[in-house]
């Protein structure tokens, strides 16, 4: 159904004037319908303060023209945190509601997340999904003041505002051997990207590398798609010590490699690029800093 978004607009500055309340909205909704020709409008507003139900915010529903026989539904929804897990002390997945979004990501988008009316938007890759349940997956690092406030929060809280799926996908098609090589949190974003290539038919072999045991994350997960899963650590206290263009090298070496994808520090993504641009591989790096 077709919806100008200069009319959502304007409800909402109209709204935002008046104030909240029945009254107010009903004199947003007459204020708001007067340039609208023969269009219908219905208003149920819930005011922002109303703590029966958090998860919904504000709801207004829309009749467009005559000829339009179907329904147009516009919602703001808070999402619900239905599982949280801690990689380490500042890395943490969770698992937070968002049923549409779950049934149109795909590898490469990403969502922006808010925490509060005055908080800051924050792009985060989405890193997984159930299209059953209807979550998505989140990895955040807390490495500021906003990003900290989302680690915070705990199961059966809140995120204020979670847009998407956003971004360009990620090119998925049968290659032959890919080569996903991932660094600190950005093993997150790079999980549904091994997924989507070894369903697409191809031989993926994972190339996981930290600091040191304790900060390796959704290790089983790759296990579980992908072809191999090869682990370095700086400290050799998990898998081998090196870096992670040792174990990306060493694949190299022993068989040919049809691409590469790379997520991680830039400066780790650098001279994955380097690497395999001697040996005329084809890479894709996430450069989303």
């Amino acid at each position: 159904v077709y919806v100008h978004i200069s009319f959502i607009a304007q409800f909402f500055i109209l709204n935002r004037i008046l104030g909240d309340g029945l009254g107010t909205g009903l004199i947003t909704l007459f204020l708001f319908s007067l340039g609208l020709g023969n269009s219908l409008f219905y208003l149920l507003f819930l005011p922002a303060k109303a703590k029966l139900e958090p998860k919904i915010v504000r709801f207004f529903i829309l009749f467009l023209p005559a000829k339009q026989d179907k329904l147009s539904t516009v919602a703001i929804i808070m999402n619900k945190i239905v599982s949280k897990e801690h990689f380490s002390a500042n890395v943490v997945k969770l698992e937070v509601e968002a049923p549409l979004i779950a049934r149109s990501r795909k590898a490469g988008h990403f969502v922006i997340v808010k925490v509060g009316e005055k908080g800051e938007r924050i792009p985060l890759t989405i890193a997984g999904a159930d299209t059953e349940k209807g979550t998505i997956t989140l990895v955040i690092q807390a490495v500021g003041g906003s990003s900290r406030k989302i680690c915070e929060l705990n199961e059966g809280d809140y995120i204020t505002d979670v847009v998407g799926p956003l971004g360009q996908a990620t090119h998925i098609e049968k290659v032959g051997t890919v080569v996903c090589a991932g660094g600190g949190v950005g093993v997150a974003p790079l999980l549904p990207i091994v997924e989507a290539f070894h369903k697409a038919g191809n031989r993926v072999i994972v190339v996981l590398a930290a600091r040191t045991k304790d900060l390796v994350i959704l290790e089983e997960q790759m296990r579980q798609n992908s072809d191999e899963v090869i682990i370095m650590t700086d400290d050799g206290s998990y898998g081998m010590k090196g870096l992670v263009t040792n174990g990306v090298e060493s694949v190299i070496n022993r068989e040919r490699v049809d691409l590469c994808v790379t997520i991680g520090p830039a400066i780790m993504m650098k001279f994955v690029s380097a690497l395999t641009k001697k040996y005329e591989i084809p890479t894709v790096a996430s450069l989303n800093t």
